[in-house]
């Protein structure tokens, strides 16, 4: 069995399975098969860690709604914007569904996904789209 996997943007793998730690940037997963023939796991997101061990990540200002017990499905709405914050004067909403970041979709299976390209260094740009139908550009701050 033979497995593809491109370059992404980014390094949590958006799969199930067993796998290991390569490095700190990709982790590697691995299944056994038996059988013969091809199997088409079609497009594996691999997506680079933004941080460095140890370092702090930044701010967006925002808080996220929570999702009900047992909810099948996890959203990235916001629920409230600190006045002080990275995200006050950008444009976004209480109320606005995050549905991609730096152009990842996150909205199926994205949760990790989301988390993932959210946590980066401060100073760092991140391009939000919105379930409104437009995006916003977020330069996130220091921890305070």
């Amino acid at each position: 069995m033979s497995r593809k996997i491109g370059a992404g943007v980014g390094a949590a793998v958006a799969l199930r399975g067993r796998g290991r730690v390569i490095d700190d940037n990709l982790e590697f997963i691995s299944d056994t098969m038996t059988g013969s023939g091809t199997v088409d796991l079609g497009e594996i997101t691999v997506l680079k860690k933004r941080l460095k061990e140890g370092e702090q990540a930044g701010e967006l200002g925002v808080r996220f709604k929570e999702s009900p017990p047992g909810a099948d499905e996890r959203t990235f709405e916001i629920s409230f914007i600190d006045p002080k914050g990275a995200a006050a004067n950008s444009g976004l909403k209480v109320g606005d569904v995050i549905v991609s970041i730096d152009g990842v979709d996150i909205t199926r299976d994205g949760w990790s996904t989301g988390w993932t390209l959210l946590r980066a260094p401060p100073g760092t740009k991140l391009e939000l789209g919105l379930a409104r139908g437009t995006s916003v550009t977020v330069t996130l701050k220091a921890p305070s």
